[in-house]
């Protein structure tokens, strides 16, 4: 986990450098501090102009620690922070392009940012300080599943510092995973068979995927057509779907982000996951939260057990735990008419590994939404 003194960035040869200005992660530095210091390094409008996508990695992505985790400007939580080999290989241009052509629906992390880019330099910094201000409010949940993630307790003091999460249980008193048979039932479900379907559009996995969310809303369920998602995360504007859109609708829409479900979603590096960090923030996840989780793989029959076709970035949803097992029902948006009906049924049981494994194949995101 990187926990420097001071942001870094990549700079444009595609080093990582360090940003002389302020220590952000000293006990004495404010959020209004570390906000100054990373506005202070963002790009100016000459120097977007005319960046290549590799370009506007390098300059947008920013990270900086907050309550001993990492977080990235336009990527999201990673422990590796600009050392993450994903966000490496994009600030090096060598993105992968080779399946964009059938794309199944993500957006890489340059679209983003292009769309950002595009923007006047106010909206730009408005937009980049809402986002750091909506890492702060979440990272309560970040400190609670890195706990979960690696069996160890919470921080001294986590209540009181995350109040909005003090009726949360300490992670070691749910019991390992080994112990998953005296759960009161063999198989939890957050997403109804009733309230699913097949995307319609080759590149819809993502409003397919908030459909589901929002259809299967704990609380308030609200269907939408799946058009209609794709308006809300801009997928028929940018072709494919962002996952910080997906991410936001979710906290928008559904009531999947109270506290006494899943609390805030947010995007995650899954990199240096293993099956057991898998394992036990899922089950976490879905068993103890009842709530899904927006996974983010690319398929192909190398690393999936049950979809015969190669998709490229694409997204269904962690949504059911069998106790029996510990495998995970996936709902899988991918496979219907919209590709000539090669896996035709909504849902799929799946193995913590093949999860693991399609997750990492999405070699230039290996983030989830959780």
């Amino acid at each position: 986990m990187i926990r420097s003194s001071t942001p870094v960035r990549l700079g444009l040869a595609g080093l990582i450098v360090a940003t002389a200005v302020a220590t952000p992660s000293s006990a004495s530095a404010s959020p209004a501090t570390t906000t100054a210091v990373m506005m202070a390094a963002a790009p100016s409008d000459t120097q977007l102009a005319g960046a290549t996508d590799a370009d506007l990695v390098r300059m947008a992505v920013r990270c900086l620690p907050i309550d001993g985790m990492t977080y990235c400007l336009h990527w999201g939580w990673d422990p590796q922070g600009l050392r993450s080999p994903a966000l490496r290989r994009q600030a090096a241009g060598a993105a992968d392009a080779t399946s964009r052509a059938a794309s199944t629906g993500d957006a890489p992390l340059a679209a983003g940012l292009r769309a950002w880019a595009a923007r006047p330099r106010a909206e730009r910094d408005a937009a980049e300080r809402a986002e750091l201000a909506e890492a702060r409010a979440a990272v309560g949940k970040v400190v609670y599943v890195d706990a979960i993630a690696k069996a160890k307790p919470l921080p001294t003091g986590f209540a009181t510092r995350y109040p909005q999460l003090a009726s949360w249980t300490e992670p070691a008193k749910t019991g390992p995973v080994s112990e998953a048979g005296t759960l009161a039932e063999t198989f939890y479900e957050t997403i109804r068979y009733d309230r699913a379907k097949k995307q319609e559009k080759g590149n819809y996995c993502g409003p397919t995927s908030m459909q589901a969310f929002a259809w299967n809303d704990p609380k308030a369920s609200l269907y939408k057509s799946q058009t209609y998602w794709a308006g809300v995360l801009h997928t028929d504007t940018n072709g494919s779907t962002w996952v910080y859109d997906l991410k936001d609708a979710i906290n928008k829409y559904t009531h999947w982000d109270d506290s006494d479900y899943a609390g805030t979603y947010v995007v995650g590096s899954i990199s240096t996951w293993t099956n057991t960090d898998w394992t036990r923030v899922l089950q976490w996840h879905i068993v103890t939260r009842r709530a899904p989780v927006q996974l983010h793989p690319k398929l192909s029959p190398s690393v999936s057990s049950y979809y015969p076709g190669t998709t490229s970035g694409h997204f269904d949803v962690g949504e059911g735990w069998y106790v029996n097992g510990g495998t995970v029902s996936i709902f899988e948006p991918a496979g219907g008419p919209a590709q000539n009906n090669i896996y035709t049924s909504l849902f799929a049981t799946e193995t913590i590994n093949n999860i693991r494994l399609a997750n990492l194949a999405n070699t230039d995101q290996r983030n989830i939404a959780y």
